[in-house]
């Protein structure tokens, strides 16, 4: 298990914003722009936060890796970089199955991360810039064929949960992934 504790303290940090600021024009209201969105410089910045990992065997073949981390960044007591997420969790097992000669392999897991948003917009367009929190779910199965060889297939996404990598663009993240996998080692 490992815990750690950090506190920054930042000049010229990049916080996003758009052009029009809260005065955003009446004929423009719930109208997403990206195209004018800008950067501005921030100076004392402090972040603070801590991340606590573990990982391990709990059980014969059944492993565990999971991970907590929380990060919060204020100016002068305000809140910035509101788009980044302030909490993220992990959460991955894996168990080796007593049949076959413990040649299969079966995993899932879970990543989660609270809502984030840009802090510049409010009223009507704080919709249009903001992701709710959401947590995507993967799945693993893996046969050890032999020593060097194995085949595997992983499902990411398996919910086909819809979300925003960025409160910006509408850029959206993967929809549920298949992918297989056949490794040799030499």
């Amino acid at each position: 298990m490992q815990q750690s504790h950090f506190e920054a303290k930042m000049d010229n940090v990049a916080d996003a914003g758009t052009k029009y600021g809260n005065n955003i024009p009446s004929d423009l209201v719930g109208i997403v722009l990206p195209t004018d969105n800008y950067y501005t410089e921030m100076d004392g910045v402090k972040t603070k936060g801590y991340e606590i990992e573990a990982s391990g065997e709990i059980l014969d073949g059944w492993n565990i890796q999971t991970g907590y981390t929380h990060a919060k960044s204020k100016q002068n007591g305000v809140k910035v970089n509101t788009t980044i997420p302030e909490d993220q969790y992990k959460l991955f097992t894996t168990y080796n199955l007593p049949v076959l000669d413990k040649k299969l392999t079966i995993g899932g897991g879970v990543n989660w991360q609270s809502a984030f948003y840009n802090g510049n917009v409010t009223g009507v367009n704080y919709i249009a810039y903001k992701q709710d929190q959401f947590a995507l779910v993967s799945l693993m199965a893996k046969y050890q064929i032999n020593r060097d060889l194995s085949v595997a297939l992983n499902v990411d996404n398996i919910t086909n949960e819809k979300y925003r990598l960025n409160t910006w663009a509408n850029t959206y993240g993967d929809p549920t992934s298949y992918t297989g996998s056949l490794t040799y080692k030499f």
